[in-house]
């Protein structure tokens, strides 16, 4: 892997493990399965160098495999694999969530990226946005704030992004 640089600091992810983006420069990787500390001074904003230890191996924790210690990392190019960075990760997301929604006739749903890596909703009114949660509760049906009807809807949208997602101009 290239060189590259930190562009979001750990955050939730699944079993109870964080993840972490990069910057490679012609695309967006993200690093997940890992602890939520990183190694002394590496955070948001730090150049990281190929080879360079970034990160921690997380201990997974789920049902299906309870008492027992599961050690994985997840690797993956998100959102547009392959694609310039500019048009990768959580601004691409939106992008394509927001053509979905009007090209599924449903213009009064907005989507925007939110804080720590989460995201905001107008859930299809002209009401005040709504945290909706990260990409992974948006994609499982887990959407917060939301009715079982509205993440249904966040679902389909989500659906249609990736496809749409790879259509996107920086």
């Amino acid at each position: 892997m290239n060189d590259g640089k930190i562009i979001h600091n750990p955050y939730e992810f699944a079993g109870e493990t964080f993840a972490l983006e990069v910057d490679h420069g012609d695309f967006v990787v993200r690093y997940g399965e890992i602890q939520k500390e990183l190694p002394p001074g590496l955070g948001v904003g730090k150049t990281v160098k190929r080879g360079q230890l970034i990160a921690y191996v997380g201990k997974f924790v789920t049902e299906e495999v309870a008492g027992s210690d599961v050690y994985t990392l997840s690797f993956e190019i998100i959102h547009l694999q392959g694609v310039p960075a500019e048009t990768s990760g959580r601004g691409a997301l939106v992008k394509a969530m927001n053509k979905a929604a009007e090209d599924s006739g449903d213009n009064l749903w907005k989507y925007r990226k939110a804080s720590s890596g989460s995201y905001e909703c107008t859930l299809g009114s002209e009401k005040d946005w709504e945290n909706i949660g990260n990409s992974k509760q948006m994609w499982s049906k887990t959407a917060l704030a939301c009715t079982d009807e509205q993440r249904t809807t966040v679902r389909i949208h989500m659906e249609k992004a990736e496809k749409i997602a790879l259509t996107i101009e920086p």
